[in-house]
């Protein structure tokens, strides 16, 4: 109906539309190419004195139409009810647009669309459980899929049916008589019915959608069901998928547990102690995996999760370790006592972590005032910088007892996995080297390793010395 109407508005201000002295007939018929294009049944023109002529067949002829007089007087656009074609009888409905030329209508263009082109439009649109009826301004059915329903009175059929929910067949037939959409349950041939109706844009048509509610409710029960069937299958594979991953990330500690509980099970076997020594055992041993002073992972949990990282990457990634020294904490507990140096241990434990964790890192109490913090994943050397800029800032304090005030803060030693050596160990030796640099040049400072620096170092403290020689001779 819309595109019937643009179109027709289109036409109408075509010249030849308004040119008045031009036969209709010839008028009509110019629009030929417009009713082969978009396929209407006829499109045509109507003069003020009744002469009228269309793309159906070149000629014209007088009749007597209500509508052409009313068109003059208003100067709207209309759309008929279904009533018969004077040259041919078939059923059709027409809408008409009024060319207008100097505030005065000329003359009326029109289209034509026949009955059965409807029924045929609103037959493809119907659904699996329901279907489309259409009822012209007076409430007769001009389309339904059940030819019986033709021209039949919508009200009429209504009053077949038993309204439901507190409907009533007066407040329908009242819609009905306004044009007003609206919608009813109602119970018809054995079935519940769900009714939905609109008054079509531009004219006092009735379009109503029929739906049996039994079937349609079926149909949206299996659509949830598979719904709620897909969503269980994605869940239960997202919590398989994320157990699995936790295990893997909690292997190395797994691994402590599994040590522990066999050493557990060696020692009661051994010294037959009771029960309640072996709870003692454990939970010295839970301990262990945690520094209690700073609450950073010892430095066993570091290197069992240290190496499982490893494990994990397929590649070699740059990584550095920090080895990061406390200055001045004996100047504290000599002169504060150990209690303030374990608060002054504590608060840098807990700096460092929050460190470790914005880096994605991994952080450790290496044994006395020395830490190791290893960031992997990194983009260039030259990520280090500012990194050891933060740990200096962060890892600054004071501890006051008696308005008496000892400052302390950090040196750090840094070297590069697998840049300096593929090999862990040997890479936590080479930071700790240029930690002593660091050390020698007046702490509070960072060193990144470089060969040079080791002929002036200290021989490495673990066993790897023999080892260590030889690389940095080569």
């Amino acid at each position: 109906i819309s595109v019937s109407y643009s179109l027709l508005e289109g036409i109408s201000n075509l010249p030849q539309s308004g040119a008045t002295y031009i036969p209709v007939r010839d008028r009509a018929y110019s629009l030929k190419p417009f009713a082969d294009g978009f396929k209407y049944w006829m499109i045509g023109v109507a003069d003020p004195d009744g002469t009228i002529a269309s793309t159906r067949r070149y000629g014209s002829a007088k009749l007597e139409r209500d509508y052409i007089p009313r068109i003059l007087r208003t100067q709207k656009r209309e759309m008929t009810d279904i009533f018969p074609a004077g040259a041919t009888g078939d059923l059709n409905v027409t809408q008409l647009v009024p060319v207008i030329r100097n505030g005065k209508v000329v003359s009326i263009v029109f289209t034509a669309t026949l009955l059965t082109e409807i029924n045929a439009l609103l037959t493809r649109s119907t659904t699996g459980h329901g279907y489309y009826a259409l009822v012209d301004s007076k409430g007769d059915i001009v389309a339904h899929p059940d030819k019986i329903n033709l021209f039949r009175n919508i009200v009429a059929l209504n009053n077949t049916e038993t309204m439901l929910l507190d409907e009533t067949h007066e407040s329908f037939q009242d819609d009905i008589k306004n044009h007003r959409g609206g919608t009813f349950f109602s119970w018809y041939r054995g079935a519940p019915i769900y009714t939905v109706y609109t008054r079509l844009e531009n004219t006092n048509w009735i379009i109503l959608h029929r739906v049996r509610i039994l079937p349609t409710f079926m149909a949206a029960i299996i659509g949830f069901g598979v719904q709620v069937l897909i969503y269980g299958v994605v869940f239960t594979l997202m919590y398989l998928l994320g157990t699995l991953y936790m295990q893997r990330q909690l292997q190395p500690v797994d691994n402590i547990l599994k040590q522990v509980v066999d050493l557990n099970r060696e020692l009661l076997d051994s010294a037959r102690i009771d029960a309640e020594e072996v709870s003692e055992i454990i939970r010295i041993s839970h301990r262990g995996l945690k520094d209690e002073l700073t609450g950073l992972p010892t430095r066993m949990l570091f290197r069992q999760i240290l190496n499982a990282r490893m494990r994990k990457m397929s590649t070699p990634q740059l990584s550095a370790i920090f080895f990061i020294d406390m200055d001045n904490l004996k100047v504290i507990n000599d002169c504060f006592g150990h209690t303030y140096g374990d608060e002054a241990l504590s608060f840098f434990g807990v700096r460092l972590q929050s460190i470790a964790t914005k880096y994605a890192g991994l952080c450790s109490r290496y044994g006395g005032d020395e830490f190791l913090l290893f960031v992997e994943n990194l983009d260039s050397i030259d990520a280090v910088h500012p990194i050891a800029e933060e740990l200096l800032c962060e890892l600054r304090g004071k501890i006051m007892k008696d308005e008496e005030e000892h400052c302390f803060h950090s040196s750090i030693g840094i070297a590069f996995y697998p840049l300096h050596s593929a090999h862990i160990d040997v890479v936590i030796q080479l930071a700790d080297i240029a930690l002593y640099e660091t050390k020698q040049r007046g702490k509070d400072g960072y060193t990144v390793y470089f060969p040079e620096i080791s002929a002036h170092a200290p021989a490495p403290k673990t066993s790897n010395a023999k080892r260590l020689k030889h690389l940095f001779s080569a």
